[in-house]
């Protein structure tokens, strides 16, 4: 009869919460791939945790979603990502010009969620420790001027509070299409 309750329990529990109850006992990467979420979203305003500068929060399209889920990605990207860049390291010029600190972190996810206008992601690293976003996107995220580009603006297209090591930022990020 115990092991009958457990199980009740446990549906309702699921029922109740929603994914969020599973996400919390084991990785998860889930994500909505009948929209094109992919871009660079830019902080609007710095964020730093000692040497470390948040440089952007990466969220992929389509493929890179599939490809990664499907466990066929390599092992230095994912389909969201966070990177960071230690402004105490040399600068390097890249070949279109633009300078780039050459300390840089990749945080990978050990959990994520993108879609319904959320995004969620759960990563660590060993400088940095344990780093969280919990973010919405805008409500015109998904206007777009052509077929499958996301509206460009020079306003915050995502917003959410991201915590780093414990340390909690409310933080808002402008939309870049990359190169």
């Amino acid at each position: 009869m115990k092991i009958y309750l457990r199980i009740a329990f446990a549906v309702a529990l699921t029922a109740f919460c929603g994914i969020a109850a599973l996400a919390a006992t084991a990785p998860a990467f889930v994500s909505d791939k009948s929209h094109d979420y992919f871009g660079y979203f830019l902080p609007s305003e710095p964020v730093k945790v000692g040497k470390f500068q948040l440089k952007d929060f990466f969220i992929g399209g389509k493929d890179d979603f599939k490809s990664f889920e499907s466990g066929k990605a390599d092992k230095a990207f994912a389909a969201v990502m966070i990177e960071f860049e230690d402004v105490t390291s040399p600068k390097k010029t890249a070949e279109d010009g633009q300078e780039y600190y050459t300390g840089q972190i990749r945080v990978l996810p050990t959990s994520y969620s993108v879609g319904n206008g959320k995004v969620n992601f759960s990563g660590s690293d060993a400088k940095l420790g344990a780093i969280t976003f919990a973010g919405t996107l805008d409500k015109d995220f998904f206007k777009k001027p052509a077929p499958d580009v996301p509206h460009p603006d020079d306003r915050p297209m995502l917003r959410g509070k991201l915590t780093i090591g414990g340390k909690v930022f409310n933080v808002a990020f402008n939309w870049f299409g990359g190169d």
